[in-house]
């Protein structure tokens, strides 16, 4: 085949199309039109021309009138197409004709009985099995599962030959069951899926499409829903390619389908699980599949089953080639794994499955009700990534707490779990008495079987191992095991034979391609290594950053597993992303990449050194991935914003990682607007202390300017009082002298004003007549004071003498009376001593008898003179 075209450009490959929407029928029974099969029919055939390199050999016949025109078609390809390929599509109504045999409706067919009129299905079958080609069956229409495929007495010789051949079917329903045209869709479901494929592509599948990478892709697609695609194949034809792949991202412009070298597509899935459509390949676990499905369909409705291995032990194989392909007439819902939002995950799953909205669906799981019209098995794989991915613990709990209330009504359940997260599974009550009661235990494989699983998928595909090969392969396990203490992966060992398979000498695959590929433990990190040394500088940096971003450090102790990555955030990485996926180091399904297995986290050196030294990093960017994703999702409220300490210790932390840790849109947008929420923030704080700040000293100030305007104002009321109290004095000085005197020095003491002084003054010069006590009225006709003042002597009529003590000017006080001047000297001496004189201050300092001739010198003074102060 020449580089870049597919099995259908040779000269001698023709299609015939046939597409049914007219019917003559009419009344009750009659079969309804369907606009969109002619549609349909007419999009396939353009399809097949533009996308498939049938340019010119495509037959469409529309609304034939009846078998005969479709059966002449179909002879006439085959005519035409000796050692090529036939295509035979029909698109309308089927019918189910005596002997329970298909039928194809024709426009002249005018009810669902009317098997007359209508093409035999195995007409059809019986012409494309004596053709000298491969043949190929497309069938949108009801019971198109009856078909079968075209029949081959024998293909081992087909087998070994360098081009596919055989005949395959690909039909939009299994058995019984109906196909689906919406009265106003432009095409029937089947078909507007087929030509989407076609047109658009698939960014998680390979360079070309085979009709087997057809059928896996349209069976992922139409997962829980109504419809279900069924194909059947014999000998190679379904490896035959169809079509370049326009979803995929990045093209090798020399890419070319993987039959180039003989022997068809890969048996081996490398590091990916194997999948349903690859049942036929999947050996080694056949014991282990069937005591599976007996225990999900064992009567009565079982618990949920929890399928507990170790890593790499083909746990995600067994349930997707073992258990969903072994389940061939129960409706299957494949859950790939919970991720970071796993309750939302499950929601939307089974509302597509059951076609009710999200709401409903919403409202009724978080209560545990599954609906029992929706499909027949939930299988759920990787459960550990309710630990591992998901942060949000009511997300956790809606989704355990559907698992654990679904009921008889509900589906089947199946779980998949990493055994080394199995202690964190029995923290959880509910999720304990699950495992508890529903645990399948997925050991590690026996010789006999990987025996199996190494030889019998080469066999299938029409290859052989080399003498000896096996044994090596066997003997290199058994020495891995005895120094690892663990079984190996078993993708490390698929990694291998499909570097192997790479390596092949036509149909065989040898030692030295086995060696080439660096054997089973180092296969995986040769062929990394080879990605990386291709790049340059820069991109190898690109790739460090773009590996990183799919790796979660789950905990402190640095343990690693993958992440769901959406495509749509790899856009400037997709050349990157399209290396990695043809190596098949990482695995792009419904719109995400991951890597292809946890196992690569381990057997890759180079990548555990980069997770060793960004260990603090991813943790930190995991949270922030987690809080970024959850703000978004909320509609970016200002309150689920990083702030303070936390938003200073993450910028710290990812400054310490530059170029090693890309983020996303959200990551970036995440914390430019914490950054900006802290800022306003901060500003706010600032304002707020300012404003306080303000306010505290104008409060002070307006307290400082009351306190002074209240003791102005209690001044002037002291002055006031002060004032009234002193004109009160003045107004009474007259007649009381004495109280005018206390209350003019009560007002000066008040406040020091010009009319307190002025009172003061006044009272000081006004004489004021002092009470002399003891009832003293008898008449004073003289007296005298000391020359200190402190004593004052007074005569009075009959010679009497009285001393007086002045030491306090308003209360005189008696000192002595004699009786008369005769007596002066006597009673003078009598009274002279220490404490009189220095109580009267006469005589002070000299002898008695001068005190004593002082002393009657005043006397004799006093009574000589005449009398002038009477009392």
């Amino acid at each position: 085949m020449a580089v870049g075209r597919g099995d259908l450009s040779g000269v001698n490959c023709h299609a015939i199309v046939v597409g049914t929407g007219c019917y003559g029928g009419s009344g009750q029974g009659a079969l309804s039109d369907l606009p969109s099969a002619r549609r349909s029919a007419r999009a396939v055939a353009a399809a097949l021309e533009e996308k498939c390199g049938l340019n010119g050999r495509v037959t469409a016949i529309i609304d034939p009138r009846g078998p005969t025109e479709v059966l002449a078609a179909v002879q006439a390809a085959i005519d035409a197409s000796e050692g090529g390929v036939v295509l035979f599509c029909f698109v309308g109504h089927g019918l189910v004709g005596p002997g329970q045999q298909l039928y194809l409706a024709t426009s002249d067919t005018s009810s669902a009985v009317d098997t007359v009129h209508a093409v035999p299905f195995d007409q059809v079958s019986k012409r494309l099995a004596d053709a000298a080609a491969s043949t190929v069956v497309v069938l949108d229409c009801c019971f198109s599962g009856l078909a079968q495929v075209a029949p081959r007495e024998s293909y081992r010789e087909v087998l070994a030959s360098a081009r596919p051949e055989g005949s395959f079917l690909l039909a939009s329903a299994t058995h019984y069951a109906a196909s689906f045209a919406p009265p106003n869709a432009e095409h029937t479901i089947f078909s507007g899926e087929l030509l989407r494929l076609l047109t658009e592509g698939d960014p998680g599948g390979p360079n070309w499409f085979t009709l087997l990478d057809v059928y896996r892709i349209l069976d992922h697609r139409f997962q829980g829903s109504a419809a279900r695609p069924h194909s059947d194949g014999v000998g190679r034809a379904s490896d035959l390619v169809l079509a370049r792949n326009p979803g995929r991202r990045v093209h090798d412009a020399t890419a070319a389908p993987e039959t180039e070298q003989g022997g068809g597509p890969c048996p081996y899935p490398g590091m990916r699980p194997f999948l349903p459509e690859q049942h036929h390949l999947f050996f080694g676990r056949e014991e282990l599949t069937r005591s599976l499905v007996r225990r999900v369909t064992a009567s009565p409705h079982p618990s949920p089953v929890v399928l507990v291995g170790a890593s790499g032990a083909g746990k995600s194989s067994l349930l997707r080639a073992g258990l969903i392909a072994g389940l061939e007439t129960e409706r299957v819902l494949l859950l790939l794994g919970p991720g970071a939002r796993p309750f939302r995950s499950l929601v939307e799953s089974w509302a597509a499955a059951i076609g009710r909205p999200f709401a409903e669906v919403e409202k009724n799981l978080a209560t545990g009700r599954f609906s029992p019209l929706g499909p027949d098995v939930l299988v759920i794989d990787q459960l550990e990534e309710i630990f591992t991915e998901c942060q949000d613990p009511e997300e956790r709990e809606l989704f355990v707490r559907a698992l654990a209330a679904g009921g008889t009504d509900g589906p089947r359940i199946v779980l998949g779990l990493r055994a080394d997260f199995y202690d964190q599974v029995l923290n959880d009550t509910r999720l304990d008495a699950i495992v508890r009661s529903g645990q399948f235990t997925v050991s590690a494989m026996s010789d006999t079987e990987l025996r199996a699983a190494i030889e019998r998928p080469a066999e299938q595909a029409g290859l052989r191992l080399e003498d000896g090969l096996s044994d090596h392969i066997l003997r290199e396990l058994r020495q891995e095991r005895a120094v690892e203490g663990d079984a190996v992966p078993l993708p490390f060992l698929a990694h291998a034979l499909r570097q192997t398979w790479a390596g092949r000498r036509g149909t065989t695959l040898t030692f030295t391609a086995f060696q080439t590929a660096g054997g089973i433990r180092t296969a995986v990190a040769r062929t990394a290594d080879e990605v990386h040394d291709g790049l340059g500088a820069d991109d190898r940096s690109r790739l460090r950053e773009l590996l990183l971003r799919m790796i979660l450090v789950v905990d402190d102790r640095g343990r690693a597993v993958r992440r769901r990555v959406p495509v749509a955030e790899l856009d400037q990485d997709a050349d990157l992303l399209g290396l990695l996926t043809a190596a098949r180091l990482v695995v792009v399904d419904q719109d995400e990449a991951q890597l292809c297995h946890d196992s690569l986290l381990h057997a890759w050196p180079r990548l555990q050194d980069w997770i060793v030294e960004n260990r603090a990093g991813l943790l930190v960017r995991r949270r922030l991935g987690d809080a970024a994703d959850g703000w978004h999702e909320a509609g970016r409220p200002e309150s689920g914003l990083y702030g303070g300490d936390q938003l200073a210790s993450v910028r710290a932390q990812l400054a310490g990682n530059v170029g090693a840790l890309h983020m996303r849109r959200v990551e970036h947008d995440f914390l430019d607007a914490s950054h900006r929420a802290e800022h306003r923030r901060t500003k706010l704080r600032r304002i707020v202390v300012s404003v306080v700040t303000v306010l505290a000293l104008l409060a002070t100030t307006l307290a400082v300017l009351a306190r002074g305007a209240q003791q102005d104002a209690e001044g002037r009321e002291t002055i006031l009082i002060a004032n009234e109290i002193a004109a009160q004095a003045d107004a009474m000085r007259a007649r009381d002298p004495q109280t005018a005197l206390r209350l003019s020095l009560a007002a000066y003491r008040t406040a020091d004003t010009p009319d307190t002084r002025s009172s003061l003054y006044a009272a000081y010069l006004t004489e004021a007549p002092v009470d002399v006590p003891g009832g003293h009225r008898a008449a004073v006709l003289n007296l005298a004071f000391s020359q200190d003042g402190d004593v004052l002597a007074t005569s009075q009529a009959g010679g009497q003498i009285q001393l007086w003590d002045l030491s306090h000017r308003n209360i005189p006080v008696k000192a002595f009376s004699p009786a008369g001047a005769a007596s002066y000297s006597a009673t003078i001496r009598s009274l002279y001593s220490a404490e009189n004189v220095r109580r009267f201050g006469f005589g002070a300092g000299s002898s008695p008898e001068a005190g004593i001739g002082v002393v009657l010198a005043m006397l004799r003074g006093l009574l000589s003179r005449p009398s002038r102060l009477t009392r």
